[in-house]
């Protein structure tokens, strides 16, 4: 087996679920006489579905509209690339098979949450700031 396998569960006074434990338990055993990698990990919620459409659909369109004024022929993800980088500052560290280190531009979708949140008031204050535009908070009308 080359691909990883995955279990959650919730760790209650220092134990897993009984039905995950023998889960783990079998599939360990699969591995008998195999080097295996194990990691452990806290579950993290993700970026909601709700802070995607805010981002995309209010977030977005004032900023876009911005660009295109300043005479760029730009679209949304070239906007949603420009923030992440410059107003984000979202960054991932790439190693290259010949071991350079590379700065990239981290996406958004990896994001928690809270660091979405975070972002979000980035780019509302970023907007404020330097273009001139209040961007309403979500279920906010300005």
């Amino acid at each position: 087996m080359s691909q990883a396998i995955e279990f959650t569960g919730l760790v209650t006074d220092g134990k897993l679920p009984e039905a995950t434990a023998k889960r783990i338990g079998q599939t360990i055993r699969a591995f008998n006489g195999k080097s295996v990698f194990i990691s452990i990990k806290e579950v993290k919620r993700r970026r909601s579905r709700n802070q995607n459409a805010y981002y995309f659909g209010v977030v977005i369109p004032p900023i876009l509209a911005e660009f295109r004024e300043a005479g760029n022929a730009v679209d949304s993800e070239d906007v949603h690339s420009y923030l992440k980088q410059h107003v984000g500052k979202l960054k991932r560290k790439i190693v290259t098979p010949d071991g350079e280190i590379l700065e990239a531009v981290a996406s958004t979708a990896g994001l928690t949450t809270m660091e979405m949140e975070a972002y979000l008031e980035r780019v509302r204050a970023w907007a404020v700031e330097v273009l001139g535009i209040a961007i309403g908070l979500p279920n906010e009308t300005l």
